[in-house]
């Protein structure tokens, strides 16, 4: 019952793999920061959901080119997942701050 329950619920991922994530993420020159790391399971299946801090002045084929690089060295170290990563411009976290309602 407890390995089905596991599989039905969202697991956290432990620090060790955070470190990982994080690492390999920051790893690519042209990404400024990373936040909002969350995975989801459904079943086997896992996800891995993040933003990343790009600059604002690149171009979206630049933009998608940046995300699909960290999207392959993320990939290398959790093979099993879906990657899904959102390009924000650089310092959207403490802009955004003010704009909530």
């Amino acid at each position: 019952g407890t390995k089905a329950l596991h599989h039905l619920m969202c697991l956290e991922f432990s620090g060790k793999d955070r470190v990982k994530i994080r690492e390999s993420v920051m790893s690519h020159r042209r990404v400024a920061y990373m936040h909002d790391l969350r995975r989801r399971s459904s079943g086997r299946a896992s996800f891995i959901q993040l933003h990343i801090e790009l600059d604002g002045e690149l171009n979206l084929t630049e933009a998608h080119e940046i995300a699909d690089d960290v999207e392959l060295s993320i990939r290398k170290q959790f093979p099993e997942a879906e990657v899904l990563i959102h390009q924000d411009p650089y310092g959207i976290e403490s802009i955004s701050q003010f704009l909530r309602v």
